[in-house]
Parts: C-alpha cells; sequence; structure tokens
C-alpha cells in the first residue's frame, strides 16, 4: 500500500506500508508442543506458538532463541527454518511475513514471562486449544505434517 505525500502533481515523497517479519518457534517436547495465549496485540485470546518481530541484523535462528527465553523462559535446541506463512490481519490492517523455525526443548520450565500472554501450556497436536492465532491456523493449513517428521 502506498501513500502519497505532498500536493503537486508529481507527488515528492511516496511512503510505503510495508509487511513486518516474525519469527514463530514450535518448541517440541514429549510429541506436544509450546503454545501460549495471546494478550494485549492482534490475536489478542488466541493460542500461539512464541515469537515475535525479528530486530535489525538478527538472524532468524537467534531471534528464535531470543524470543523462546524473552516470552517463556525456556532454552531450546535443533533450530531449523521450516517454512513461512503470509499473513493478513484485516481488522488491524496489519501484514506479517512469519518464518516458522522448528525446535526442541532443551532447559527451563516455561513459564508467563511478559505482559503479551496470559497462559501456557503443552499440547498434543491433535489436541490443540482454540481459537488459535491467524498465522498458527495458516502454518496448519499449509504443513502441520512439517512438525512431527523431525
Amino acid at each position: 500500500m502506498r501513500e502519497v505525500v505532498g500536493s503537486s502533481p508529481i507527488p515528492s515523497i511516496v511512503k510505503y506500508k510495508n509487511p513486518k517479519v516474525g519469527v514463530a518457534v514450535i518448541i517440541k517436547k514429549s510429541g506436544k508442543i509450546l503454545l501460549i495465549k495471546r494478550v494485549g496485540s492482534h490475536g489478542s485470546g488466541t493460542w500461539a506458538p512464541p515469537g515475535g518481530h525479528i530486530d535489525f541484523g538478527e538472524s532468524i535462528i537467534n531471534c528464535a532463541k531470543r524470543e523462546t527465553r524473552e516470552e517463556v523462559g525456556i532454552k531450546i535446541k535443533n533450530l531449523k527454518v521450516i517454512g513461512f506463512t503470509e499473513d493478513f490481519f484485516k481488522k488491524e490492517k496489519k501484514h506479517y511475513i512469519t518464518i516458522w523455525v522448528d525446535s526442541k526443548w532443551k532447559s527451563g520450565k516455561p513459564k508467563v514471562g511478559n505482559d503479551e500472554m496470559t497462559e501456557i501450556g503443552w499440547f498434543a497436536l491433535k489436541n490443540l486449544p482454540k481459537p488459535l492465532f491467524l498465522c498458527f491456523e495458516n502454518f496448519i493449513r499449509g504443513g502441520l505434517s512439517k512438525i512431527g517428521r523431525r
């Protein structure tokens, strides 16, 4: 989407509203995955894997490790990028490219680590809580089977 700034017939500045890039982390332990219940932002009240925005100059893998540590207080291992989704939040007028990282739990007890979530839990793939965050729904439609293969 473009926003034209200026009133001349040939605009002097064009501002683009660009998509944001996020990283979502599938964390597996004993046949279950870790999910958080979001609050305070788009998707409030929905369940999703930990994740967040990638910082300038940060690698995808380092972002996954940082977000996991910050949000739920655990360490992860065996990280691998397994795909991406393109996510449109019409009501909020947001557009995200979400990069999905597969991982395994390494150490630590998951806890509600900040004000971006209200609950946390381990869930079997066949028994996921509802409602799910849009990005996670899109990922599931595109290839949840990838989660169980590693």
